[in-house]
């Protein structure tokens, strides 16, 4: 039984608490932000799988999480990274794709869009290369979501003289205005805000 690197984590009304507990009487809490978030899951996935592997040298599952990707339509860099980020999962046999948030930089279909096409690149038909299914587990972040805040848009608006926030909402063909539909364009599947989905039987 292990008595040390014991995690324990609670999901509540979208917010993630956790503690690391290191003994009896020493307990650091984590702050209640998505950073905390990756933090706690990448301590969870290296128990689950110390343990795993303890028992049977084989993990029950293997997860790859990456976060703020930020992808844009001319930064080759950040398409590369992410491209070369999903090869790597398939290679260690990654069952499923954590993305933690703000998939794009301005909230663009175009940059979703494109995730999707590298995603599907790596990942044909949501399979790795030794054809096993691989599971996609990508929420929207804020810079997905509320594109008025970006500092482009808001930047574009001032030239061009326009009203920043008519704009947005008359330009659904280029902002992430309705998430259902462009999810389901970028990544072949229904979107919902709370997602329920099964990894190698889990």
């Amino acid at each position: 039984m292990r008595k040390e690197g014991i995690v324990s984590t609670q999901l509540r009304k979208g917010c993630c608490a956790g503690h690391l507990l290191a003994g009896k009487d020493k307990m650091e809490s984590l702050k209640h932000d998505r950073r905390a978030f990756l933090r706690i899951a990448a301590v969870v996935v290296a128990v689950a799988a110390t343990d795993s592997l303890a028992q049977s040298q084989e993990p029950l599952a293997r997860f790859g999480i990456v976060s703020d990707i930020h992808i844009t339509v001319s930064d080759e860099h950040r398409k590369d990274v992410f491209r070369k980020a999903l090869e790597y999962m398939d290679g260690r046999r990654a069952d499923g794709v954590v993305a933690c948030g703000d998939l794009t930089q301005n909230g663009t279909i175009e940059e979703l869009r494109i995730l999707g096409a590298i995603w599907d690149a790596v990942f044909p038909g949501d399979r790795r290369s030794d054809g096993a299914h691989v599971e996609k587990l990508f929420v929207y972040g804020d810079h997905d979501t509320e594109a008025s805040f970006a500092p482009y848009y808001a930047r574009l608006c001032r030239e061009r003289g326009l009203d920043k926030d008519k704009w947005l909402r008359e330009r659904g063909d280029i902002v992430l205005n309705d998430r259902a539909v462009q999810w389901r364009a970028a990544f072949h599947e229904d979107f919902a805000p709370i997602m329920r989905k099964r990894v190698k039987g889990f």
